[in-house]
Parts: structure tokens; C-alpha cells; sequence
């Protein structure tokens, strides 16, 4: 067991190693590895051509050919698997959390990203090529989220995925509520846990009226901020959602807004 986790993580250090070289102009071909595609199957003795940083043929070595001024990894022995993406992450930003309001989806994770985070350098060492970084879960509806493509070295902006979907991040429970938040002369944002429990929708808004029957969440109050946010700012532009929730009774609340919000 040691000698594999030992193989999988030279393999993954070569696949990054091999993903900076190939960045400039050059090419860079993994020969004689064991191919783990994932939808298609092993290649046993197969090679991975990389140019200009991006893969662009993988197959048996005797079909894959790269030019004569190629950098070449010989990976006999060793396994390659495809790279890792990472769809909850909080890398390379310079702050996670706007605190200010509960509804903050003015906020643009993009215009936060730390591209001299050493956790870049790190996760690629690691296997991992691509990450979503949200904004946290201190608001009922935070940030904008980002996708990044991981390039050590590179500025911020060519990290970014221009053409990625839009996400924003919702969250439900306990970290939006602050209820357990004791900071000296901070105010809790929203009643404790005994209070909510009753009342659900005090996880999302002050004034998110939701009725519940039979522990059931029914139909909102059409004139909540909650509504009028999803309404004006989030859903004209349309990002999906990425909703925290860690209680039944968040992910019936999430599931109400879904349902009868945008109705």
C-alpha cells in the first residue's frame, strides 16, 4: 500500500512538473506510463503530448509522437490519473468572507484572487489542476464564485476560467446565523439555534417569513429581501447556487426558496 500512495504521488508531482514546462511554447511528452483515462479505460505503455500547456494527444508511446525539441519524462512504472478539481474551495483568495450585510451578492470572488498563494504551488504538486473558490458562509447569500485553472507563477487574471459557469454562494445554519458568534461587542446576526428551530427561515433574512406546517416549509412572503435579491440581482444573470447547509431542516428551507421564489 505504502509503494502505491509513493507511485500516485511522483505521478502527480510529474503531471504538474510537466504542466508548468509545457506553459511556454515548447511541448512536453509523459512516455511509457500506465494511462488511467477514467471514461476510457487503462493505456498500458501510452504517452501524454503537452503543448503549450494544455494536453493535446494521449494514446499507446508507439502512436504518440512528439517534435524533436520536446522535453521528454520517461514515466515507466509509474501511473497517471487525470487531475484533480476541487469544487469547494477557499485557495488563492485574499478574503473569504464579506461580513458587513446578509446579502452581499454584489461581491466578486475574482476581484480577490491571490495569485502568489503558495497553496497554488502546493496543489498542483498534488494533482489538483482546477478549483472553484467560493466566498464563504458568513451571509445567507454571500459572493460571486470563481473558477480557477492553477498556473504557478501566472497572474490572477490568467488564472481565471473566463468562460466557466457563474456560481454564487447561499448558505443556511449556523455560520450565517452567527449564533454562536461571541466576539466582544459583536451583535448576533440572527436569534440562537433553540429560537430558529422554530422558525427556519430566520437562517437566511430578517424578515424571510416562511410558514411551516407540520414541519413542512410552506410558501414565503413574496415581499422578504431574500425574494427581491433573487429576483433583481441573482437570477437575471443567472449563477447557480452553491448553497451550504449542515441541518434537514436548512436543505427543506433551501428546497422552499427553490420552489416558490422564482414563481
Amino acid at each position: 500500500m505504502k509503494r502505491i500512495h509513493l507511485i500516485l504521488c511522483c505521478l502527480f508531482m510529474i503531471a504538474a512538473a510537466a504542466t508548468t514546462f509545457a506553459q511556454g511554447s515548447g511541448e512536453t511528452l509523459i512516455s511509457n506510463a500506465t494511462i488511467l483515462t477514467a471514461s476510457h479505460g487503462k493505456i498500458e505503455n501510452g504517452s501524454i503530448l503537452i503543448r503549450g500547456g494544455k494536453i493535446v494527444a494521449v494514446g499507446k508511446a508507439a502512436e504518440v509522437k512528439a517534435g524533436p525539441g520536446a522535453k521528454v519524462i520517461d514515466a515507466t512504472g509509474m501511473f497517471v490519473t487525470p487531475g484533480f478539481v476541487d469544487s469547494h474551495s477557499h485557495t488563492a483568495l485574499d478574503s473569504v468572507n464579506e461580513g458587513s450585510l446578509s446579502v452581499t451578492a454584489m461581491v466578486r470572488m475574482r476581484d480577490v484572487v491571490d495569485d502568489t498563494d503558495i497553496n497554488i504551488y502546493r496543489q498542483l504538486a498534488g494533482g489538483m489542476t482546477t478549483i472553484h473558490p467560493l466566498h464563504g458562509s458568513a451571509n445567507s447569500i454571500g459572493g460571486q464564485n470563481v473558477v480557477l485553472k492553477l498556473k504557478w507563477g501566472r497572474s490572477a487574471e490568467e488564472l481565471i476560467l473566463a468562460d466557466a459557469p457563474r456560481t454564487i454562494k447561499f448558505a443556511l445554519g449556523e455560520n450565517p446565523k452567527r449564533s454562536n458568534f461571541n466576539a466582544p461587542g459583536a451583535q448576533r446576526r440572527f436569534p440562537p439555534p433553540e429560537w430558529a428551530s422554530k422558525r427556519p427561515s430566520a437562517m437566511l433574512s430578517p424578515r424571510a417569513g416562511i410558514t411551516f406546517k407540520n414541519g413542512m416549509p410552506m410558501k414565503p412572503r413574496r415581499s422578504s429581501e431574500i425574494i427581491r435579491c433573487l429576483r433583481k440581482g441573482i437570477l437575471n444573470s443567472k449563477p447557480l447556487p452553491m448553497c451550504s447547509k449542515a441541518r434537514w431542516i436548512s436543505i427543506h428551507t433551501a428546497i422552499a426558496l427553490t420552489r416558490y421564489s422564482c414563481s
